[in-house]
């Protein structure tokens, strides 16, 4: 081979050498990270939710991995906790598990490509707790009535609960406390000696044998020697109130035993007899006396058209056309029952339920035909507007766990519902 030869072979090789390098070079520069967002997350549970996300562009290179990555600080990557899930289509499904109750999370979808790791938008979502601490109740000047909710006991012993309180922020067992039983479930406490005219901040708690568990805090503001007591039923049962526009309305359920002029409503306990009743009825849901507290009592249709009334003075029956009033100003019926429900203890999904109106609505069941029933699912309340229809009923309003609406009802004699007192 001669000198001539040699160098076009040389040549060659340097042309092809640098048409790779070339072409190399604009691949890598072609490659771009994925773009993804993060989906809604979804099936909120107290120790998992669901996640996912949706890949818009694998950025011209095959995607090796995807999945949710989470924290309980913001931005999040894969270096945190994180699921490793197959896409279809450009779209993945995840299962967060291993979350703590009660704990606000963040999470992002991630995309992994030759170039990188890509993320999608952030969300936060806060896990179910486990405790609850319940709305306070018949504040005075030296006492008030709370109590909590235990959901799960997160398969260990629950030695003692009940509630604490301070004048502090963050009360603990430490503090001032009640001992209210012991295992999972609903409790109701009773704060005693307190002082005239303070706020107290109280919170339920839960003492396992390894640990402490507390719920959210609430505060009272205890009343004052210049308090009038207008606001109280004939049991001396005093109400929390919140204005709901150009109303005001008890925050809470009534739960008077007797009528305002004293005399007693009776006790029936035996719900099968409500259809045969003639005059005024009353009972605790399940006649278990610890739901007096939190839920108040179920009424019949005599009780709550009887002219010696159970609201306090300055307070009445809510009209039908006081409850659309409510409705309407919470932006109709279809929306209205999520702002009226308590954030809480309702079961899942709890749709809608943000208590954004301060109603605090409570899913405390019902009375219909034979039995009680929809504990933690439903709650109905009368309304004092009789239906023009052949049967005697009332108007009433129900509010579900899996509905964001307010449903509007005609009910009959065989009926228990709840009352919220509406201020003159």
């Amino acid at each position: 081979m001669n000198k001539k030869q040699s160098g076009r072979i040389y040549s060659f090789v340097y042309i092809l050498i640098a048409l790779l390098y070339i072409n190399s070079c604009s691949k890598v520069e072609k490659d771009k990270l994925p773009v993804l967002t993060t989906s809604i997350v979804s099936n909120i549970k107290q120790t998992t939710a669901i996640c996912g996300g949706i890949i818009s562009s694998d950025g011209g290179a095959q995607i090796t991995s995807c999945g949710v990555c989470w924290s309980t600080s913001t931005n999040p990557t894969i270096t945190c906790s994180k699921t490793s899930d197959s896409n279809e289509n450009r779209k993945f499904i995840s299962s967060i598990i291993g979350l703590v109750p009660g704990v606000t999370y963040y999470v992002r979808a991630y995309a992994i490509n030759i170039v990188g790791t890509a993320y999608g938008n952030e969300i936060s979502f806060s896990t179910n707790p486990t405790l609850f601490t319940l709305k306070a109740s018949s504040v005075t000047k030296t006492s008030a009535i709370c109590g909590g909710k235990i959901t799960s006991n997160e398969g260990k012993t629950i030695i003692s609960r009940g509630v604490c309180w301070s004048t502090f922020c963050n009360p603990t067992i430490n503090d001032d406390h009640t001992i209210d039983g012991s295992g999972a479930g609903l409790f109701t406490s009773t704060l005693t000696m307190l002082k005239k005219s303070t706020t107290y901040y109280i919170r339920a708690y839960a003492v396992y044998v390894d640990t402490i568990n507390y719920g959210n805090e609430i505060s009272i503001a205890t009343f004052s020697d210049a308090v009038v007591d207008m606001d109280i039923d004939a049991d001396g049962n005093r109400y929390n109130e919140v204005i709901i526009g150009t109303q005001t309305w008890m925050s809470e359920n009534l739960r008077t035993t007797r009528f305002l002029d004293g005399s007693s409503i009776p006790n029936v306990t035996d719900v099968s007899h409500w259809k045969n009743e003639t005059e005024g009825a009353y009972c605790w849901f399940k006649n278990d006396i610890t739901n007096r507290s939190v839920y108040g009592a179920l009424y019949n249709i005599y009780t709550v058209l009887d002219n010696r009334k159970i609201c306090p003075l300055g307070w009445r029956l809510p009209s039908d056309d006081d409850w659309v009033i409510l409705e309407n100003f919470l932006g109709g019926r279809d929306v209205a029952g999520g702002k009226l429900k308590d954030s809480s203890i309702w079961a899942n999904p709890n749709t809608g339920g943000d208590n954004s109106s301060g109603f605090s609505a409570l899913p405390g069941g019902y009375i219909i035909g034979p039995g009680m029933s929809g504990f933690a699912r439903y709650s109905c309340w009368w309304s004092n507007t009789i239906v023009d229809a052949p049967d005697f009923c009332l108007w009433s309003r129900r509010l579900s766990f899996d509905e964001m609406s307010i449903e509007k009802e005609a009910v009959h004699v065989n009926t228990g519902f709840y009352v919220r007192c509406i201020k003159d």
